[in-house]
């Protein structure tokens, strides 16, 4: 439920800001392989302005994981189980949530100006990595997205009020290094 609605809203915000050459796509890391978003999930992706459209979920593996440059979960415990897989992405595994906490406030000079796609979400992530234990510390439960699965759809409403606030900063972020 999670994972496809934070990808699909920042492939939409990433559009929408003129992000070109980042490719985002989405695992879990107990996924109901090849099922369709769940219909509460869809509904808060369309309302947050993405589309659900086409989506099968898949199952998160460890060549996933080791080819990619940024990987995003939805709590500390799927961050967990990514670096159990490929235990250097440590260096590039982060919850939704506390990378937009890292990032919050950071200098972007600190970044500078990235080339474009995987360079510019390889830089944003060294920049987040270099903030863990700098940056405010999170509360417990703060830098996970709740698990909306099989439940009322408050809990898809929350999991979505969770969700779209971090995607808008690292979009924001992403379109920032490529100004």
């Amino acid at each position: 439920c999670r994972s496809p609605l934070a990808e699909r809203l920042l492939r939409a915000r990433l559009a929408d800001a003129g992000v070109r050459g980042i490719e985002v796509s989405s695992a879990g890391t107990h996924a109901m392989v090849g099922d369709p978003m769940p219909r509460e999930a869809a509904l808060g992706l369309v309302a947050a302005g993405g589309d659900p459209t086409g989506h099968v979920s898949r199952q998160l593996t460890a060549d996933l994981v080791k080819d990619a440059d940024l990987v995003v979960t939805a709590t500390l415990a799927h961050r967990s189980e990514v670096v159990t897989l490929h235990p250097r992405a440590l260096r590039y595994a982060f919850t939704l949530r506390e990378l937009a906490r890292l990032l919050d406030g950071a200098d972007l000079t600190a970044v500078g100006r990235a080339a474009p796609g995987a360079d510019r979400v390889r830089a944003l992530a060294a920049l987040a990595v270099g903030r863990r234990g700098v940056a405010p510390a999170a509360g417990p439960g703060d830098d996970d997205v709740v698990d909306p699965y099989g439940r009322s759809p408050s809990v898809y409403a929350e999991a979505t009020a969770q969700t779209v606030p971090a995607v808008d900063v690292l979009a924001r972020w992403l379109a920032t290094i490529d100004a």
